[in-house]
């Protein structure tokens, strides 16, 4: 673009940062609800202008505040790999991408937050270890909503034996206490509950193969798990009187990043048909985009690494470890790594079929 000063009749040439304007319209593109096929001539001329953009990844920006609260879930994408998201109340933190939620995958993760006062998790895997070292003095409330389900999961919602219609209630129940005494209440409940169907639960059978196995196992296993929370007392954190701050009550259930999830996979629903890489990078654009202070378009060009930097990072790596005769291992569980997103025409074709 050329300038022209009308006093001097000076001109200078203005450089357009067409990588930085490519970025910008994938953001809005990832973010906003319509299709290629929405677009003019099907979107074709958008996909040859997105197609240096798309090389590019989203690095979640360093965390050095400390949080009141941290809600953290995983969002499995192709049922191939798993997105490690950590968020505050109102803004995304951190993601890590995983191939499942292992211990080591959600330590990686929370190695890049600073440790908060309480996490509220659905109690996914792996987390509870990973937080106890990463984490070891922050506290962990289990979301309710997901103890419910759980329960309901094992009993159904209408359950046939007059135990199981009971815990179902109990389990409803949760979800709407609101003070300590009532917390009280709920357990003493609780206790009572067991000691009435304790002979009811120990019932067994005998199977055809000769195996023996709980009468009632569906209601023992719902049991057994509303046993193990109560053990860790992780249920009820929300109710602790020294961790409220300035007013502002603890989240008893994991909802706001269960909210973050649906939207992303609106998302993905919207533009279905993407290759797992470009869902992963999709996701992790629209993560950026809410985190505190997202930068511009023109700074993204220099901050975020493309496919051809981590492609020499990995061989670097790769030969590095093959000079010292270091067997290059791949744990599952561990992150992606990059041969796993960039396979041959074969590979592809195999996945395709």
């Amino acid at each position: 673009m050329r300038w022209r000063c009308q006093a001097c009749a000076a001109t200078t040439n203005s450089r357009v940062d067409s990588k930085a304007r490519e970025i910008a319209m994938l953001i809005d593109f990832v973010t906003e609800k319509r299709t290629l096929a929405e677009f003019a001539g099907g979107g074709r001329t958008l996909q040859r202008r997105l197609a240096r953009a798309w090389e590019y990844w989203p690095v979640a920006p360093a965390v050095d505040e400390v949080h009141h609260v941290v809600h953290v879930d995983g969002l499995y994408l192709a049922h191939r790999c798993v997105l490690l998201i950590a968020m505050s109340s109102r803004h995304v933190l951190a993601w890590h991408l995983a191939r499942s939620e292992r211990a080591s995958s959600w330590a990686d993760l929370l190695a890049k937050i600073a440790p908060p006062d309480v996490v509220i998790t659905d109690g996914g895997s792996g987390f509870v270890k990973a937080c106890r070292t990463q984490w070891p003095n922050t506290r962990i409330q289990r979301c309710l909503s997901h103890i419910q389900a759980n329960v309901r999961s094992r009993t159904t919602s209408r359950p046939r034996h007059q135990a199981g219609v009971e815990l179902y209630a109990l389990a409803k129940a949760l979800t709407h206490i609101r003070t300590q005494d009532e917390q009280t209440a709920w357990l003493d409940h609780y206790t009572r509950w067991c000691q009435k169907w304790k002979m009811t639960l120990a019932e067994k059978t005998r199977l055809a193969d000769g195996r023996i196995v709980n009468t009632h196992e569906r209601l023992v296993a719902a049991r057994n798990l509303i046993n193990r929370r109560v053990k860790a007392g992780d249920m009820f954190t929300y109710l602790d009187p020294h961790l409220h701050m300035d007013g502002e009550p603890i989240p008893a259930t994991n909802n706001r990043i269960e909210g973050l999830n649906s939207q992303l996979r609106a998302m993905l629903r919207t533009h279905r048909g993407w290759p797992l890489l470009r869902q992963i990078k999709a996701c992790m654009w629209w993560c950026y985009q809410h985190t505190s202070n997202p930068r511009p378009a023109s700074e993204l060009t220099t901050l975020m690494p493309t496919d051809t930097q981590i492609h020499e990072l990995y061989q670097q790596t790769a030969q590095h470890q093959a000079e010292t005769n270091q067997a290059r291992q791949q744990h599952w569980g561990q992150a992606i790594t990059w041969a796993d997103l960039t396979w041959s025409t074969n590979t592809l074709k195999a996945i395709n079929e």
